[in-house]
């Protein structure tokens, strides 16, 4: 069977013999048609349409020769534009979601479920939360903050002495203290408000609730502190009351002694009446007396 194609490709009128003497101006109509005259097909080409009624060996061009997004099940992301510091979630086989951008100081936080969101608000670590490096932290805050420590570990830089000025704190127990230099250890009362600092102390006595009592049994007693103090006496027939700065929630132990500035030596002293807010003071010697009585009491807040 001979092989055949038309004189003219848009009116085909007849039939000629392939590569017969005659074939010539059909031939070079139809190569025109496919593209085999205008270009030499090589990898990555297909045989595509130029819109000037011929065909082209070419790579196919994303932008104008397809239309319509990829999808995510084809690889795309499903979305025709892209918001500028967005952030892209998935969303199962549905378009890639795409969040707002942030603002200056957010950061993105987990819900649980959902896309993530952009917060300035609690912001809540679940693990541990940890830091190296020669870089610095630096935590700014203009409200409360509220710092919760475990029962163990260490809160300390790495070397260096540590000065806390101006700080409060409400009622803390500190149970050892370890000064390896030469320093004093201090620790100073709110006097302004009526605070004492205390401590822990053993003491031998006969009751747990009266410390004037005598006895030989041992306490360990908290909550100790001490207050004295120093007036004039100048006749020993008087009771010269006492009252105690602070008062203590049990008696306390009193010592009091008495030095006459007149040169007359020491003469005994007596306390009475002793309560939790004070005592008197009675110092033997008569009248014309010139000194002054230093008391000592040591006992609970």
């Amino acid at each position: 069977m001979a092989n055949v194609f038309p004189t003219a490709l848009n009116s085909y009128t007849g039939t000629e013999t392939l590569f017969s003497a005659g074939h010539t101006a059909a031939h070079n109509a139809l190569e025109a048609k496919i593209g085999v005259s205008a270009s030499t097909p090589v990898s990555g080409t297909v045989l595509r349409g130029t819109g000037t009624g011929t065909s082209a060996w070419q790579q196919i061009s994303l932008s104008t020769d397809a239309t319509g997004l990829l999808g995510v099940s084809q690889g795309g992301t499903g979305q025709s534009t892209l918001t500028a510091g967005g952030i892209m979630t998935g969303n199962g086989t549905s378009a890639i979601s795409i969040s707002a951008a942030g603002t200056s100081g957010q950061a993105l936080r987990s819900g649980g479920t959902g896309a993530p969101t952009w917060t300035t608000g609690t912001l809540t670590l679940a693990g541990n939360f940890t830091t190296s490096g020669a870089s610095a932290l630096t935590l700014t805050t203009t409200g409360a903050t509220n710092v919760t420590l475990p029962t163990t570990g260490t809160l300390a830089t790495l070397a260096g002495s540590e000065t806390l000025t101006n700080k409060i704190l409400t009622t803390p127990t500190i149970n050892t203290i370890n000064s390896a230099s030469s320093n004093d250890i201090s620790l100073v009362a709110d006097t302004a408000n009526s605070k004492v600092v205390l401590t822990t102390i053993r003491r031998q006595g006969g009751s747990s609730t009266d410390w004037s009592s005598p006895g030989t049994n041992n306490y360990t007693e908290s909550g100790v502190f001490i207050q004295t103090g120093v007036l004039t006496v100048t006749d020993g027939a008087t009771a010269y009351a006492v009252t105690f700065p602070v008062a203590f929630s049990q008696k306390p132990i009193v010592l009091c002694t008495y030095y006459d500035t007149a040169g007359s030596g020491i003469s005994a002293t007596e306390v009475r009446s002793l309560a939790t807010t004070g005592f008197t003071i009675v110092a033997s010697g008569g009248a014309g007396l010139n000194g002054a009585a230093t008391w000592l009491a040591i006992g609970k807040r």
